[in-house]
């Protein structure tokens, strides 16, 4: 079965236990999760003044960890950065300069740090890898330290999966890139004819997938004008909708990609597409466009 085949089954799986479950009345959660399918909420403006709340409850099965992830007063912080001091060629060291590029502020900056330490030294088999500074920098102007821990966690692992798109050898890009560019020709074949106007074989990586798989690692987050609504979709639905979100934002500037059409404008195409993540995006105008392309199959 094909990617896009599984997507789609798997949408259509998760409404349908929804569906089941509020019918039981067995979770409050499914309800709630079953209340922002049918009333549409997040593609509403009142979405956004509960934000926190509604990101909460859809993290709930989680939260009986916060206790155990207290970062403000771990005792084994002061050892984490005692670490830090002796070594500075290990991760750590690149820690500090990753998050000394993503934030200014000395106080928000030490909750990264810390933040970002903890994962690296309780997750080993990932440890820290560049981007994760930028999610966690975001996560952080939403919530307390300790649930920002929580829900970084659970967004680096694809919140329920067991694997995680960090790795040292970046070991997922080629499936990742395989994966949205069968889902963009199935969604929408013009379109994808316009970003992949230079190499249209789905199966060999090239220079259009680096930039968009950047957009993948920092989860949508240096989109400053776009980054809550994709968020709210990828807690709601799941790693897979960034998909959806990729094919939006190039739908999005659609009638730019036309002036870009031949070998010799190539390179002005990749700085293009580098520097969408710098452009104001109407928000619900890409949220519609996602929808549209969700309810296609």
């Amino acid at each position: 079965m094909c990617f896009f085949c599984k997507l789609k089954k798997q949408q259509k799986s998760k409404v349908k236990l929804v569906d089941e479950k509020i019918m039981s009345k067995e979770s409050d959660k499914d309800s709630f999760r079953h209340k922002i399918i049918a009333e549409k909420m997040l593609q509403k403006v009142d979405f956004e003044k509960n934000r926190e709340k509604y990101w909460k409850n859809l993290l709930e099965d989680n939260f009986n960890e916060i206790k155990h992830d207290n970062i403000q007063n771990n005792s084994d912080n002061k050892n984490i950065y005692n670490e830090k001091e002796t070594d500075k060629t290990n991760e750590f060291h690149q820690i500090s300069v990753d998050v000394a590029r993503t934030i200014k502020d000395e106080g928000k900056k030490e909750n990264l740090e810390k933040l970002l330490i903890k994962f690296a030294k309780e997750h080993k088999n990932i440890g820290y890898c560049q981007g994760m500074s930028d999610i966690g920098a975001f996560i952080l102007t939403i919530f307390d330290k300790n649930t920002a821990y929580i829900l970084f966690k659970n967004a680096i692992y694809f919140r329920n999966r067991k694997t995680s798109i960090f790795d040292k050898k970046l070991s997922l890009m080629p499936e990742i890139s395989r994966n949205q560019k069968q889902t963009l020709f199935e969604i929408d074949r013009k379109l994808f004819e316009k970003v992949y106007f230079v190499e249209k074989d789905k199966n060999i990586m090239c220079d259009v997938d680096f930039v968009i798989f950047k957009w993948f690692l920092t989860y949508f987050t240096r989109f400053s004008s776009l980054r809550l609504k994709v968020w709210d979709y990828f807690l709601f639905y799941g790693f897979d909708v960034f998909y959806f979100f990729t094919a939006a934002i190039l739908k999005y500037f659609e009638e730019d990609l036309k002036t870009f059409t031949s070998h010799k404008n190539y390179d002005d195409f990749m700085l293009f597409l580098g520097n969408l993540e710098n452009v104001y995006i109407e928000p619900y105008t890409v949220v519609t466009i996602v929808e549209e392309y969700m309810n296609k199959y």
